[in-house]
């Protein structure tokens, strides 16, 4: 838990833009760059997909790489 504190502060205070999702595509940690650079509220994308966050033809190719990374 400490650890994952740890990696959330060093993030949020970097100019990492940084994300993970799960292998359906939610959301699981992003950064404060990332919701500053994508205009969400902080953790505003957590547990969302892509396809909630961006249009269909953005999130389609977003999914595609998701999927051929996994």
């Amino acid at each position: 838990q400490r650890s994952d504190e740890q990696l959330r502060v060093f993030l949020d205070n970097s100019a990492v833009i940084a994300w993970l999702k799960d292998e359906l595509g939610r959301y699981v940690f992003v950064s404060d760059n990332f919701n500053k650079r994508m205009g969400f509220e902080r953790d505003g994308a957590l547990g969302k997909t892509d396809h909630q966050l961006a249009p269909a033809d953005t999130a389609d190719r977003l999914r595609e790489n998701d999927l051929r990374l996994l």
